[in-house]
């Protein structure tokens, strides 16, 4: 196992999330935002599930309208419970761009008007499609650093995903903007395609964490934003204003990705830190290095 922070990870990066208790394969899509469109809430590690989950019906009444569709409610109800509770809790709130009102009709949505989740599918932008492949795809993300854009074979590949060792079709959050039923979805090769929306394809879940964000600074601990430490703890650093929590070992506080209880800058007396109590990194025992 690796002390690395998600932050730290390279796109194209695998972690291991648990859901219910197994390890499983996400891959380190994007580190940050994507692009302007983005609220600041998607300022994070992007997770995607490395296969596909199971085929669901992405709605039951077969209307294109995210906002109130099955599989967002059911990814943000249900199936958030199959992850580890400290895993749960590390999962950013997100506002992500979408199609409101569902595809003909409705309003392309991005920034604080974004669609706010912890748990979504990637949108047809995001993993490089655009209008300029098909002209009735909203305009609901940008592309993620780990797709290609457009619908060449290398691009197709990256998209290319498996449900128990078969390649097979899998969902996107955008609607076909030509009418009120279809959704596009990425092919078992890689290429896009849209189904109604009662058709049962393919699930690869979504998620953001917070990324890294702690420097050291005179051998001093200097919390920035999110508590996450980016490399060792000096041991001179460490004295009664620094404080580990029961039980962790003193080495432990001293590894990559150590966690601190304050989230902003805390200083008192001559610059030295307020108290800071050490807890494990979210998802510190999950990261793995290639």
């Amino acid at each position: 196992m690796a002390s690395v922070a998600l932050g730290t990870k390279s796109v194209g990066s695998i972690v291991k999330l648990k859901e219910n208790g197994a390890a499983v394969n996400y891959i380190v899509v994007h580190q940050g935002k994507p692009s302007s469109i983005y609220d600041s809430s998607c300022d994070g590690t992007w997770l995607l599930r490395q296969d596909i989950a199971e085929n669901r019906v992405w709605d039951d009444g077969n209307v294109n309208k995210l906002e109130s569709s099955d599989i967002h409610s059911y990814l943000n109800n249900t199936w958030i419970n199959r992850y580890d509770t400290d895993i749960r809790n590390a999962i950013k709130q997100v506002k992500i761009p979408y199609r409101q009102n569902g595809g003909s009709g409705g309003t392309d949505r991005t920034g604080a008007n974004g669609l706010s989740c912890k748990i979504f599918l990637l949108s047809g932008y995001e993993v490089g499609f655009t209008t300029s492949v098909n002209q009735y795809f909203p305009v609901d993300g940008a592309k993620l650093a780990y797709f290609l854009s457009g619908n060449d074979s290398a691009a197709q590949q990256k998209r290319v995903a498996k449900l128990n060792g078969s390649a097979t079709n899998w969902w996107l959050r955008s609607p076909n903007t030509n009418n009120t039923n279809n959704v596009w979805n990425v092919n078992s090769n890689g290429n896009y395609n849209n189904w109604n929306a009662n058709n049962s394809y393919g699930v690869r879940p979504a998620l953001m964490e917070e990324r890294v964000r702690v420097g050291i600074a005179e051998s001093r601990v200097s919390i920035i934003k999110g508590g996450h430490i980016l490399s060792p703890v000096p041991r001179e650093a460490e004295d009664e204003h620094i404080t580990s929590m029961p039980g962790v070992p003193r080495d432990a506080r001293l590894l990559c990705g150590a966690t601190w209880q304050h989230t902003a800058t805390a200083l008192r007396g001559r610059g030295r830190p307020a108290a800071l109590r050490w807890r494990p990194p979210p998802l510190y025992a999950h990261a793995k290095d290639l």
